[in-house]
């Protein structure tokens, strides 16, 4: 099965090409690094991928479903974090997450 998919992505700004024409594929149980240069389209391509911003063409599925129309129930079973968030300092990993339940009433489980 694949867990993503990303089929002739493109995600334009008007004149602006962000992201053109890329796809890609993850299988289950595999682990994939996303590489590039700054400006590539990384973050872009994640955004899409979460649906945060939508792209201009193209399909993205994850765990077999459409990222988009099944947003919400796929964002109950993956995960995202950006790279600039801010944790509380005093605060341990556990407290964190304990927040995060409470935040989804108990909707949060973690996976290592």
């Amino acid at each position: 099965m694949k867990t993503l998919a990303v089929t002739d992505m493109i995600k334009d700004y008007g004149h602006t090409k962000a992201v053109d024409g890329i796809s890609s594929t993850v299988s289950a149980g595999k682990i994939f690094g996303f590489l590039g240069p700054n400006g590539a389209g990384k973050t872009t391509t994640i955004r899409c991928i979460m649906d945060f911003i939508q792209p201009s063409s193209g399909t993205i599925t994850i765990l077999g479903r459409d990222a988009r129309a099944d947003s919400v129930q796929l964002k109950k079973k993956i995960g995202f974090l950006f790279g600039y968030v801010r944790l509380y300092d005093k605060w341990a990993g556990h407290d964190h997450i304990a927040l995060a339940k409470e935040l989804t009433g108990g909707q949060i489980s973690l996976k290592i």
